[in-house]
């Protein structure tokens, strides 16, 4: 795993602050006499993973590296050979950082420690680039801007559009376009029929990074094709001196072919502040590339 591959396995979490935020971290409404004013927050934190999917990946890996040993076609193997063993989880720390200016969101990650990794695995972790990685999420625009300051590189993408159409509908003859297909709200809900438990409930109040907070508690449960059973449990604390901005949320995941993964975010630090626009550009200088593989080289 490289550092490319660790950016795009945190950048949706752009997108999940850029939703939050929208939804959570607005300013209230202004006097009608005052103009309205866009968003700005200013902050940093930390995000805590912890999984055995990284164990299992390089466990993996290594065996199909290594040649199989010479066995009797008489001897068979014993339970305890054959018994796939129990990984311990590895846990990654990342420092972060964001902003937020209207509805663009400044991601930058800062920071990555690695431990807990099986013997071997130290050469597959990913080494983070001096100066770190910065993404920028501009929803109006429909795109996402990521830049690597040890190459001087950024690279420009869309945010995928989802789809709500109800049913594939055929291609039309010759070169005609097809007309948008209306929303459906009765077949966008099909996916329900999958939940088997799903839930969002106040369950207190408590203080967390020194903001009074609100705490609701997630439940979903998921089946999946050939009885496959997804799961979902986690907690979300919500700031009620900060319009309920989310200063802490921990997520916990598991499934019939996952092993169980935590997710923890921490926001130690955060501000109402008007970043200047310029932060949500690349820095002068910088070459644009196709791809964000290139954007590290």
């Amino acid at each position: 795993m490289n550092a490319r591959r660790l950016f795009l396995a945190l950048a949706p979490l752009c997108i999940v602050v850029s939703l939050t935020t929208g939804a959570l971290g607005q300013s209230p409404a202004p006097a009608p006499s005052a103009a309205p004013q866009p968003a700005g927050l200013v902050g940093s934190g930390t995000i805590t993973i912890q999984t055995q999917v990284l164990n299992s990946a390089i466990s993996a890996a290594m065996s199909m590296s290594m040649p199989s040993p010479a066995t009797s076609a008489s001897a068979a193997p014993s339970p305890a050979a054959s018994a796939a063993p129990t990984l311990p989880p590895t846990t990654i720390v990342a420092g972060v950082a964001f902003e937020v200016r209207g509805v663009k969101v400044r991601f930058d990650l800062q920071s990555v420690t690695v431990s807990g990794l099986s013997a071997g695995g130290a050469g597959m972790v990913p080494h983070l680039p001096p100066g770190g990685i910065t993404a920028v999420i501009d929803p109006t625009a429909q795109k996402v801007i990521g830049w690597v300051p040890a190459t001087k590189k950024y690279f420009v993408g869309k945010i995928p559009q989802p789809s709500f159409a109800a049913t594939p509908r055929p291609r039309p003859s010759g070169h005609a376009t097809s007309a948008p297909q209306p929303f459906d709200p009765f077949t966008a809900l099909r996916a329900l029929k999958n939940v088997k438990a799903f839930s969002i409930a106040l369950t207190g109040h408590s203080t967390a990074n020194g903001h009074p907070t609100s705490q609701y508690d997630l439940v979903l449960d998921t089946m999946g094709p050939k009885e496959t059973e997804f799961w979902i449990r986690g907690s979300l604390q919500l700031a009620d001196d900060m319009d309920e901005f989310p200063v802490r949320w921990e997520l916990s995941a598991r499934g019939t072919k996952l092993p169980e993964t935590s997710f923890r975010e921490d926001l130690t630090t955060f501000e109402r502040r008007m970043p200047p626009d310029a932060d949500f550009h690349p820095p002068g200088g910088y070459k644009l590339v196709k791809n964000p593989g290139e954007a590290f080289k």
